[in-house]
């Protein structure tokens, strides 16, 4: 497991799930990682996130209260996000790269 999420898990969880939400988060972040403009409005991200998310919603073994920062910079992300897809916006962050 990368140290990045180390926090983010519970040790005793399973080390396929664990990479499935990790791959979840890599998709997630693909605006971010994206090389020129990302086009919100024609992305079939959110689509994808969907499917990922309800394949890992059958693991409700491996379930677990996120920290709370988790929580609320997700909630921030997904709010930019769904503003972005309703302005139809075509936003380079490029730029943010050098802060991840």
């Amino acid at each position: 497991m990368s140290h990045v999420f180390s926090c983010f898990f519970d040790t005793d969880i399973a080390p396929d799930y664990c990479d499935a939400v990790i791959e979840l988060f890599l998709l997630a972040t693909t605006p971010l990682r994206c090389d020129g403009p990302f086009d919100f409005a024609n992305s079939q991200l959110s689509k994808g996130l969907s499917e990922k998310g309800l394949a890992l919603n059958g693991s409700s073994n491996e379930w677990h209260t996120p920290p709370v920062d988790a929580l609320f910079i997700h909630r921030k992300l997904a709010g930019l996000y769904l503003i972005a897809v309703k302005l139809q916006a075509k936003v380079d962050l490029t730029a943010l790269q050098a802060y991840l």
